[in-house]
């Protein structure tokens, strides 16, 4: 497999990265699922090699049947008490392919591992809790005071419930730290368009460009539980949860 070589993380993306990345910005919803540029991978038959993109080799399976007891738990872990067996999750896929990409080593492209079940209850719980975190930095952070739901702020949020952004006031305004080159938002603004990423445990700390000496905010427990128990080779201690959304440039 090929390897990444003489990359900085600091230099200014190719052109052609930051093309494509204006084009898909700008493309409105109901035209990405028919642009010939987008590749559903779980449309593709893996045991036909003709119908890979350039690049892109089977690596593996992988069995989501062999994850239930992690799936049922993490499900439980929200929802103490109530039972996630049966057809809570299904159905469960038996052989999940996993891709590899020869022109970015250590990628590994794993297309519905997890079920929509726990694809929907990941996502509640990055946007309804974590988010609303203040120890969860966002792309925000750098040019304005962000305020939370019901003065979490103030709160340290590892032991306390805080509010979802989804359910605050939608015309609170989150005012920015330069009045003279940023306006202020709306949480409506906020929520459409402006958050592009949270960031989970360790903080990178894009204006000087190093991780903060001091000790990261601790990783969600149960979503590392979960990616610790469908790769047990890694060990979940910083994410950054990027937010795409078609047509908002």
């Amino acid at each position: 497999m090929a390897q990444i070589k003489g990359i900085d993380a600091h230099d200014r993306p190719p052109d052609i990265i930051r093309q494509c990345y204006k084009k898909y910005s700008r493309l409105p919803l109901s035209e990405v699922d028919n642009d010939p540029g987008i590749i559903d991978l779980q449309k593709v038959d893996p045991e036909s090699q003709s119908q890979f993109p350039p690049g892109l080799t089977l690596s593996q399976y992988m069995s989501s049947q062999d994850l239930r007891l992690a799936f049922d738990a993490f499900i439980q872990g929200e929802h103490s008490g109530q039972s996630a067996q049966g057809d809570t999750h299904a159905p469960l896929a038996e052989n999940v392919p996993v891709y590899t990409h020869n022109a970015i080593s250590g990628l590994l492209i794993v297309p519905a591992l997890f079920p929509p079940t726990i694809q929907t209850e990941l996502l509640s719980r990055l946007f309804h809790r974590d988010l609303s975190n203040p120890l969860h930095k966002t792309n925000l952070h750098l040019h304005y005071d962000v305020t939370y739901p019901g003065g979490s702020e103030d709160v340290d949020t590892r032991t306390t419930t805080t509010k979802s952004f989804f359910s605050d006031d939608p015309t609170r305004t989150i005012q920015p730290k330069d009045p003279q080159v940023h306006k202020p938002l709306t949480v409506q603004n906020v929520i459409d368009k402006k958050l592009r990423w949270v960031t989970l445990g360790g903080q990178y700390d894009w204006t000087a460009k190093v991780y903060p000496e001091e000790a990261p905010p601790t990783f969600p427990q149960d979503v590392a539980e979960l990616l610790r128990a469908a790769f047990p080779q890694t060990e979940a201690q910083a994410a950054i949860l990027n937010l795409y959304s078609a047509g908002i440039l």
